[in-house]
């Protein structure tokens, strides 16, 4: 694997720990019943993979009265343009 490509697999993981203390830290604060849990983890598990390979773009989570409703993922993908012969 490219140092490179091991780097943003490492961000991914270091993001994905950020949010999951975040939901955490809220369900502490908020007192949250053991169900909420569940839920969040299945939530985190969709986020996860959403990032999941994602090396440029977005993921965008839509919330509607503190539920999470929707995930979107937006990705770039990088297309090198080598000249051709006749183009030179």
């Amino acid at each position: 694997m490219s140092e490179r490509k091991k780097d943003d697999l490492d961000q991914t993981d270091e993001t994905l720990e950020r949010l999951e203390q975040e939901v955490q830290s809220k369900g502490e604060q908020s007192g949250d019943k053991p169900n909420k849990d569940v839920q969040s983890e299945e939530e985190l598990q969709q986020i996860r993979q959403a990032l999941k390979g994602l090396r440029f773009g977005q993921v965008t989570i839509v919330m509607h009265d503190g539920a999470m409703v929707q995930i979107e993922r937006t990705e770039k993908r990088r297309i090198r343009y080598t000249k051709s012969p006749s183009d030179r």
